[in-house]
């Protein structure tokens, strides 16, 4: 997992993203064994106390940097860290 999490901070070095962007994704790893396995906007806004709209802006930005992938889509949307190594993360 830390050697996943050091490739993908390393392919995305040069990528411009937020402090809440940032903190997602580093929550997204830290928390990898103890989530339910899978975040939601929902769950984005409420980490960050954001609106709702904020937080899909952000993921979809992490998704057009292809940091954030999606599993499902419509009202049960699942964002995926883009992992380096095919990792599912947050792991089921």
């Amino acid at each position: 997992m830390v050697l996943d999490k050091s490739k993908f901070w390393i392919i995305h070095n040069n990528k411009d993203i937020n402090s809440r962007q940032r903190h997602i994704v580093n929550y997204l790893y830290n928390n990898y064994d103890k989530e339910v396995g899978f975040l939601r906007s929902s769950t984005y806004a409420k980490l960050h106390n954001c609106s709702t709209d904020t937080a899909l802006r952000d993921l979809k930005d992490l998704l057009e940097k292809e940091m954030l992938r999606v599993e499902e889509t419509g009202k049960k949307t699942n964002y995926l860290i883009n992992s380096p190594t095919n990792i599912r993360i947050p792991k089921l």
